[in-house]
């Protein structure tokens, strides 16, 4: 037994060496990276399998995850659902579909649209659409006020349609704007004006000026539409070409049935690939609305923070699902557990379907590419002055790691910043 806590205690302190001198080994590699000169710098990295630690730089300082956050929202979802519901219904005399929302995002989505949910309601004659009670917020606490014209900050809504976004674009034949949906069509005001912002809309008004002189051919933009659920009605009303009556949701004995999604994949990538924010905020009022029969995004939020409390070292500063908020605060030793246990859930064929790969796939298309097979997937987080990068490495040895770069207040661009966490991310690889 001696023997044995001997060995133990011996192999322990070799580790407990050779971790220390990795650390400062990264300490001495960011100091001579110029674009994150005087940066605020958190990295955790454990091995996979073992849990042993690598690397702990200010790995309790609390950091803005920005949409680093959506690694949450995903968490959060899986431990919900085996299938997501896309609509609650009962029908009515053989013919009348009565319907309601549970949150679900896709709907007529321009990227990911959910056939099986259209083909549903264009086989019913009539269709009654029952209105959530919930007044739900369309902005998430701490987004910035001024960006509502954006896609990235579309209104959050009960039941979304087309993203809650307009697509425009120019015709290459006609050279003239066109617009997706064509509802939109008599709502644009065509300027040519240089000087002009490309597409502009109104704070209270779904009009936009769209500037004709600075549209590219074959350019596709995305601006958000102020919801409502006289426009839904309207939206899906025209694209199934047929009447849709509304009535106010009330509490009643009906055994609403749940119509489930073939493309519960697809909305997780769009949530990790393509860092889909109105889908995280969708996902969080899914939850809520399954756990608790209410959209309340902020229940969600507290059930799960209590529920992670037994595996979290720090606390959660958890504000919305998407990242855009910038009361987000998390430690990097947080996203390493919040990591561990997404790959507990869905296992490593799940990480490599699910999160974008460096060189192959969403958002790190572009980045981190491998001569051979990728060795890192992750998940970016980006706001203005901080860059985040979050997810599963693949050592030169082969062993897998988890790791989390957070690097807030850089004074450098975005690209400077991906091409130092690169620079971070091929030495880790090198050296692992």
């Amino acid at each position: 037994m001696k023997i044995y806590i001997l060995i133990t205690f011996f192999l322990f302190n070799i580790f407990f060496s050779f971790s220390q001198k990795f650390n400062k080994r990264i300490e001495r590699k960011i100091k001579k990276i110029e674009a994150l000169d005087g940066a605020h710098i958190a990295i955790s990295l454990i091995e996979l399998n073992s849990g042993k630690k690598f690397i702990a730089k200010d790995e309790n300082k609390y950091m803005n995850p920005a949409s680093n956050i959506k690694l949450l929202t995903f968490l959060a979802s899986i431990n919900t659902f085996d299938s997501i519901p896309s609509v609650k219904y009962y029908i009515e005399n053989d013919t009348i579909l009565n319907f309601k929302s549970t949150g679900f995002p896709l709907l007529l989505h321009p990227f990911y649209p959910d056939k099986s949910l259209i083909n549903f309601f264009e086989n019913k004659d009539q269709l009654v659409y029952h209105n959530s009670k919930n007044k739900i917020p369309k902005f998430g606490p701490g987004w910035s006020w001024d960006d509502y014209n954006y896609y990235f900050s579309s209104e959050i809504s009960a039941f979304p349609i087309y993203g809650n976004v307009v697509s425009f674009y120019k015709d290459s034949l006609s050279s003239k704007i066109k617009v997706f949906p064509k509802f939109f069509n008599n709502k644009i005001k065509v300027i040519d004006k240089i000087e002009e912002p490309l597409i502009e809309r109104g704070e209270d008004k779904n009009v936009y000026l769209v500037n004709e002189k600075k549209f590219e051919i074959n350019d596709t933009v995305q601006r958000a539409f102020i919801t409502s659920d006289s426009l839904f009605i309207n939206l899906l009303s025209k694209a199934l070409k047929k009447k849709i009556k509304i009535k106010d949701e009330k509490n009643s004995i009906i055994d609403w049935k749940t119509l489930y999604t073939k493309y519960t994949e697809d909305i997780y990538k769009a949530l990790l690939h393509d860092s889909d924010n109105l889908v995280a905020e969708s996902l969080l009022l899914m939850i809520s609305k399954n756990k608790f029969n209410s959209f309340n995004s902020n229940q969600a939020i507290d059930f799960f923070k209590k529920q992670w409390d037994n595996f979290l070292l720090d606390p959660l500063i958890w504000a919305d699902g998407s990242g855009v908020s910038r009361y987000n605060l998390i430690t990097s030793r947080a996203l390493i557990s919040i990591l561990n246990q997404i790959h507990m859930k869905i296992g490593w064929k799940g990480i490599n379907k699910l999160f974008p790969a460096g060189g192959v796939s969403g958002t790190l298309k572009d980045y981190y590419k491998s001569k051979k097979e990728p060795f890192v997937f992750a998940k970016t987080g980006t706001l203005r002055n901080n860059h985040n990068l979050s997810g599963f490495l693949i050592g030169k040895s082969n062993n897998k790691y988890i790791f989390s770069i957070m690097i807030n207040h850089h004074k450098s661009s975005n690209t400077d910043v991906r091409t130092a966490i690169g620079d971070l991310l091929f030495y880790l690889r090198k050296k692992l």
